[in-house]
Parts: C-alpha cells; sequence; structure tokens
C-alpha cells in the first residue's frame, strides 16, 4: 500500500469513528458542515452514510435494538425480553399502529423469542429515516 493510499484509509477510518460516537441532531449537521469543508460536496453515498447516525436515533426512540436494511426491506429487531414494559410502551404502540396501516409492506413477527418488524419497499437510508419518522408521529394503538 502505497502512502496516499494509506492515508486515505486512516481517514477513512477516523471519519466513521467519529460520525459513529454522534447522537444530537446538531452535531451531525456540524459534521456535515466540516466534511463539506474539508472535501466539497458530500456526494450522495456520503450523505446516505451520515444519515444512518439519524436512523439509529429514531431507531432506538422506537424500541429498536437493531436495524437491518437489505435487499429493500428494513427489519427492526425489539427487545429480547419479551416480559418488557416495552411492549406496553407508546413508542410499540406506534410501531403497531404503522404495521396495520401499511399491512401491505409491513409485518410484525416473532422467531426465536424475538420480536421484529419487517417493511418493504425500503430503497435507502433516506427512506429508512422517514418511515421511522412517520411511525414517531403516530397515535400508539
Amino acid at each position: 500500500i502505497n502512502a496516499d493510499v494509506g492515508l486515505a484509509m486512516a481517514q477513512g477510518i477516523e471519519i466513521e469513528r467519529e460520525l459513529d460516537g454522534l447522537e444530537r441532531g446538531e452535531d451531525v449537521e456540524a459534521f456535515r458542515l466540516r466534511m463539506k469543508d474539508r472535501f466539497g460536496e458530500i456526494p450522495e453515498e456520503g450523505e446516505e452514510l451520515i444519515r444512518v447516525v439519524t436512523l439509529r436515533h429514531l431507531g432506538k426512540c422506537l424500541g429498536a435494538e437493531k436495524i437491518f436494511l437489505k435487499a429493500g426491506r428494513m427489519v427492526l429487531y425489539f427487545v429480547q425480553n419479551e416480559k418488557s414494559a416495552y411492549f406496553e410502551s407508546k413508542a410499540f404502540g406506534q410501531c403497531i399502529a404503522y404495521a396495520a396501516m401499511n399491512a401491505h409492506r409491513s409485518n410484525l413477527r416473532e422467531a426465536n423469542g424475538r420480536r421484529s418488524m419487517v417493511i418493504q419497499e425500503v430503497r435507502s437510508v433516506k427512506d429508512a429515516v422517514g418511515i421511522l419518522r412517520q411511525i414517531s408521529e403516530l397515535q400508539a394503538v
């Protein structure tokens, strides 16, 4: 590996670590501005990476321990303890409301004691963020 490639890799790792540590919206926006100042216009792939921070935050607020985006679908994995008070919470009620209103593209499931929600037709992190924002604005069932 030549010195330029090594430096670029080190910078990439540093940027990913910084991005991974962000939690608040204003921190994400400050990060975006620093990247724009440093590298110029951020390509859509970079914006998608930055949106992951918002996706994680929204998912956490809705009680998702893990979120997977793959092959045009998003899977939200909820807390493993099926006796958890979470399943009586407003956030879980909002997820149920979304699934009921969008039965053509979403469903709640349980496998091996793990509850999750699968949403189809999610093409990007931007789409996923929009869906989680929709869910968080719903009235709980």
